[in-house]
């Protein structure tokens, strides 16, 4: 599975870095972070549920206040699983946010006995994130972010799980003209 993920983030990679020349002269002068639109990201951190591919739908509400809604899916250590939520951000191409997301924080190893037989077991564990981060949007639509917080879930084998966040992440941002 890891390979899967790591061959699909090399080929979003290219095709993120190679086309975004702005091949038509009249898109050259287009500022993408004035406007709605979606980005595609892949990164590290709960926002991507470990290591993984997301979307982020991007409206701007006033001036330079952006409201995104993000959902993402990753692998972590030998589990997988989701991440759904969203952000508050302030700032043009310069944006400070605030994230608070769903989905998956980690994973816990414990031991069940079936049919008299003792297993290893690995499960998921889900969790709440908030989190404080920049992001920076190019012109061209180019992202990168990253952002700092805490995440709390509870898992099957233990009662509370609190853990500190990290996330870090590029990305691509294509705007929508019928939402400006």
């Amino acid at each position: 599975m890891p390979s899967r993920i790591f061959q699909s983030s090399l080929i979003f990679l290219l095709l993120l870095l190679f086309p975004q020349f702005d091949a038509l002269a009249d898109e050259k002068d287009k500022d993408l972070t004035e406007s709605n639109g979606v980005a595609i990201e892949m990164g590290y951190g709960n926002s991507f549920a470990g290591i993984g591919l997301g979307g982020e739908g991007m409206i701007n509400l006033y001036q330079d206040l952006n409201l995104s809604m993000l959902a993402s899916y990753g692998y972590l250590g030998e589990v997988s699983g989701y991440a759904l939520g969203g952000r508050i951000l302030y700032g043009s191409h310069h944006r400070g946010f605030l994230e608070y997301t769903y989905g998956l924080i980690g994973y816990e190893k414990g031991d069940v006995i079936e049919n008299s037989q003792e297993e290893d077991v690995k499960k998921e564990v889900y969790g709440s994130s908030a989190s404080l981060g920049y992001q920076y949007i190019y012109k061209n639509g180019l992202l990168g972010l990253c952002s700092l917080g805490i995440s709390v879930g509870e898992g099957k084998y233990e009662d509370s799980i609190d853990i500190s966040t990290f996330n870090i992440g590029i990305g691509y941002k294509f705007n929508f003209k019928s939402l400006q």
